[in-house]
């Protein structure tokens, strides 16, 4: 396949499909807790004390979550500027749905 023919594809399949929003096209749970993004873009920043830190653009702690995965799809969550998010309470759901977003991100690409 050439690139042109690579492109011409995912042109046609996403135009068709439109592109999934994370979490919203991920999320099947209803037990979840409300998290305030405020419309920031966030970045994992560093554990500190078994906790870590989401961090806005400006480098300001913003949050501190209990694990690696809430941090993830936090930040996952606030590349699409929404004011509140749902996050599963349950971690093996929070598994599943960063698992399946992934895979569909790399889907995208392969």
């Amino acid at each position: 396949m050439t690139e042109k023919e690579f492109i011409n594809k995912w042109k046609s399949e996403i135009s068709n499909e439109g592109v999934k929003n994370f979490p919203s096209d991920f999320l099947i749970t209803q037990d979840c807790s409300e998290y305030d993004l405020n419309e920031k873009s966030l970045m994992i920043g560093e554990e500190f004390f078994g906790k870590y830190e989401i961090l806005d653009a400006k480098g300001n702690v913003f949050l501190q979550v209990d694990d690696y995965l809430q941090a993830k799809y936090l930040v996952y969550a606030s590349k699409n500027k929404i004011q509140k998010v749902n996050m599963p309470n349950s971690s093996l759901e929070l598994k599943k749905i960063l698992a399946d977003y992934e895979k569909y991100l790399d889907s995208l690409l392969l």
